[in-house]
């Protein structure tokens, strides 16, 4: 389900996004040219390349941040979706690459470290938070949902979301 945020609540997702690009945006940056690099399809390595550097993604933030004054929330809504969409896509292409050669990894002593997840399980709260007023669902119920767009079954949703709402309030 997509939702419009209110003009606060969109520069507190803006924020929170530069918060992580200014965490790991270059690291993230690094692994998605390594992949696009890898990609045989020109135009998806060159998709990957622009829509994953820093200093464009801190353009487009600013550009919503412009069109949120000067046309409106609706619009600026729409700016939003599309650059998480985009992020969304390249992130989740990057992961499926190390998913496919992830069992080297993950018994060798590999995998997240702690923590790894923390930007993600803040998000899923935000967005927990965001569809609780108007949800009928159970608590557990609107958890699942929401983890299940991002690939993890109902117990792992429900603890990602926990982990970010304790988060948020403390």
């Amino acid at each position: 389900m997509i939702y419009d945020l209110a003009i606060e609540q969109l520069e507190a997702e803006l924020q929170m996004l530069e918060a992580i690009l200014d965490d790991r945006g270059d690291a993230a940056h690094a692994a998605a040219i390594e992949f696009a690099n890898k990609v045989k399809e020109v135009t998806l390595a060159r998709f990957i390349r622009e829509e994953s550097d820093p200093s464009y993604i801190r353009g487009r933030i600013n550009n919503i941040r412009w069109t949120a004054i000067h046309v409106g929330e609706a619009a600026a809504n729409a700016k939003f979706r599309r650059l998480r969409v985009n992020l969304h896509d390249i992130g989740q292409r990057i992961e499926q690459r190390y998913i496919n050669v992830g069992y080297k990894v993950t018994h060798s002593g590999g995998g997240p470290k702690p923590g790894a997840n923390l930007s993600r399980n803040v998000e899923m709260a935000r967005e927990f938070l965001a569809k609780k007023p108007r949800s009928r669902k159970s608590d557990s119920a609107l958890m699942a949902d929401i983890g299940k767009s991002r690939n993890l079954g109902r117990s792992q949703s429900i603890e990602a979301i926990k982990a970010g709402l304790e988060k948020l309030s403390g």
